[in-house]
């Protein structure tokens, strides 16, 4: 997420990241040098909540 400020040498954008290693999914947010992570994984078996979260993400 650091990496994509740089790339785009723009650090006042919003960053969002998703991590997922198949089965849990995580969410986390980069806002100037402020890191917010999502303390709640989902799962795969929790489809509705994981494609909520990934539609916030993507709106």
């Amino acid at each position: 997420m650091i990496a994509a400020q740089r790339l785009n040498q723009e650090n006042l954008i919003i960053v969002f990241g998703i991590v997922s290693n198949g089965a849990t999914w995580q969410f986390g947010k980069l806002e100037f040098e402020k890191f917010t992570r999502n303390i709640t994984a989902f799962t795969i078996y929790e489809l509705d909540k994981l494609f909520a979260v990934v539609n916030f993400v993507f709106k």
